[in-house]
């Protein structure tokens, strides 16, 4: 099924049902214990899934306490001589590749992004679609060899190193004092309080990493629209985007969730709800937003820093 048919892939049907169930019980679902877990692989070829099929998997895991981050669809388990254990369900995920329509060629995203890089002129020919998929994770499987228990490398990262860094490459200014934290567009600045109010280094490092994603939307950078005023749609859906973009990076660097944090945000809750109804597709504008947050925040970090986050192919083309 593509999604120009004008109907939505299972995966994300299951995504947006997991977001309104968890918002209407005043929990936000990326903190339900996701960020504890690596982020979810392709378990033949290694490859980080990434964007909705990144949260599907994230939280599928932490909702049955998976803590394999290894997954592969039924057809890749037989070709590997794994086996699904009986009556064990399987989590949907979606797959974009690229057709071709001069070659009538398929390419995955990654061979699209190259050749267009080098040949612009070919995009007119370039047509995306999805297909649905269901995997299975590593613990449902019979055969698959031990997870390799391998130094999990964001131990290796500072996450204070990590925002600072990126900051400074965006040219941020960090501003402490008073009892609030939010970025400022006007100046370009982040106010926070300084760290000794927090009640731990990791609650003012996600506060930080939280406000450095709103920063990413400025007219120098990522240019999104930030002119929302507290409680208006378009607040919202900024706000959807720091908490998601912030939420990657925090698994990433291995930073976890406190309950200040998920009470600060509750704030938020019932107009993310009311964004989420009205219009289904916000949640994956906002989710591929997020990717490209995370992405530039990590490129920023590694302009002057050694980050030892795996490298990866953050592609969603093998399955």
């Amino acid at each position: 099924m593509t999604m120009s048919d004008g109907r939505m892939s299972k995966a994300r049907e299951s995504l947006i049902q997991q977001f309104i169930d968890a918002l209407a019980q005043d929990q936000l679902p990326w903190t339900k214990g996701w960020v504890d877990l690596e982020p979810p692989v392709n378990a033949e070829q290694n490859r980080r899934y990434s964007g909705v099929n990144r949260l599907v998997l994230s939280l599928a895991a932490s909702q049955k306490g998976f803590s394999d981050n290894r997954w592969c669809t039924f057809a890749t388990a037989k070709r590997n001589g794994w086996h699904v254990k009986k009556g064990e369900k399987g989590s949907p995920i979606e797959i974009w590749k690229v057709y071709r329509t001069d070659t009538k060629e398929t390419l995955d995203f990654l061979e699209a992004r190259r050749l267009l890089q080098d040949n612009p002129e070919l995009k007119p020919y370039f047509r995306p679609f999805s297909k649905n998929y269901t995997v299975f994770n590593a613990q449902q499987l019979e055969g698959i060899p031990p997870l390799e228990k391998k130094e999990v490398s964001h131990e290796k990262v500072d996450a204070s190193q990590f925002v600072t860094q990126a900051l400074n490459s965006m040219g941020v200014d960090v501003i402490h004092g008073g009892s609030r934290a939010y970025y400022e567009l006007l100046s370009d600045s982040i106010h926070i309080p300084e760290p000794s109010q927090f009640l731990s280094q990791y609650e003012y490092n996600a506060t930080l990493l939280h406000e450095t994603c709103h920063a990413t939307g400025h007219s120098s950078r990522l240019n999104r629209d930030m002119r929302g005023s507290f409680g208006s749609e378009k607040y919202a859906k900024e706000e959807l985007r720091a908490e998601i973009s912030s939420a990657f990076l925090m698994q990433d660097l291995g930073l976890k969730y406190d309950d200040k944090h998920i009470e600060n945000h509750k704030a938020y809750i019932q107009s993310w709800i009311s964004v989420l109804k009205k219009d289904k597709n916000e949640l994956f504008s906002a989710i591929k937003d997020a990717h490209g947050i995370s992405d530039y925040v990590n490129k920023q970090a590694e302009k002057n820093i050694e980050v030892k986050i795996k490298e990866m192919e953050l592609t969603d083309t093998s399955i």
